[in-house]
């Protein structure tokens, strides 16, 4: 074999290998995710998810998270701020610039990616700028990722889909499950209806527990406090109904 003609093979073969991680470095961008900034989950006062025409709101308080819609009810704080966060810390990667995708058939040309109608929407108030708006689209062929978009982020992303394990899987998933809010108050009164009807209070000098109805005897008070901290750890297993209309007779109440 001509030792010379191996030579200038191996030599074309690198010029060309060199060729190629030139340009391929040319055609990178610097920044695979151009105008993509998060935020800070500590300044989002609201969180307002649309899906399937299903609309939940949850605000900030100052005793926590409170959902406004589809009602008016205590929300659960450490539900909500997983997903707020989840969302803050999504690491995209540039998947298409919006441009690309939707150029020549409108929006339409996006319903691949799952962010069509059907697309869950998120939308984030910080009551300083304008709110930060989310698609959550559809996954990735290879799986393990999904495609969302931000508007002005000017592309559609992907990420990894462990986030979508926080979205509510139901218009009532982030209600506060405690059937009873009885923190950080004092009790003096307790009164049960019923079969077994009684009434106790308790001496604000002592703080014994005393029955009052159906007779006037000292109380059990380990009793009436195991009581009160049942009601406080209840909890709820199912939102049956928020109609005022809902008949009650047939549930007993």
């Amino acid at each position: 074999m001509n030792t010379r003609f191996t030579w200038l093979l191996i030599a074309i073969a690198l010029a060309l290998t060199g060729y190629v991680i030139v340009t391929e470095r040319v055609r990178t961008p610097p920044n695979p995710v151009p105008d993509y900034v998060s935020f800070d989950p500590a300044r989002v006062l609201a969180v307002e998810l649309l899906r399937s025409n299903a609309v939940v709101r949850v605000e900030r308080t100052t005793n926590g998270w409170r959902m406004t819609l589809p009602v008016q009810y205590p929300a659960q704080a450490i539900a909500v701020n997983a997903f707020v966060d989840g969302l803050a810390k999504l690491r995209p990667r540039l998947a298409l610039q919006v441009p690309a995708a939707s150029g020549s058939g409108g929006t339409n040309d996006l319903r691949e990616f799952g962010l069509g109608d059907s697309a869950t929407l998120v939308k984030l108030e910080t009551g300083e700028t304008a709110p930060l708006i989310y698609q959550l689209g559809g996954p990735t062929p290879l799986g393990s990722q999904f495609y969302f978009r931000r508007v002005g982020a000017g592309g559609i992303f992907t990420a990894d889909d462990a986030f979508l394990a926080t979205l509510p899987p139901a218009p009532d998933f982030w209600r506060d499950r405690g059937l009873f809010d009885l923190r950080g108050r004092e009790f003096d009164r307790v009164e049960i209806r019923g079969p077994t009807a009684f009434t106790a209070v308790r001496d604000p000098r002592a703080g014994a527990w005393q029955l009052v109805k159906p007779l006037a005897a000292r109380a059990d008070g380990e009793r009436i406090e195991a009581l009160i901290n049942a009601l406080q750890s209840a909890r709820v297993t199912r939102f049956y109904s928020d109609s005022p209309l809902t008949e009650l007779e047939p549930l007993g109440l």
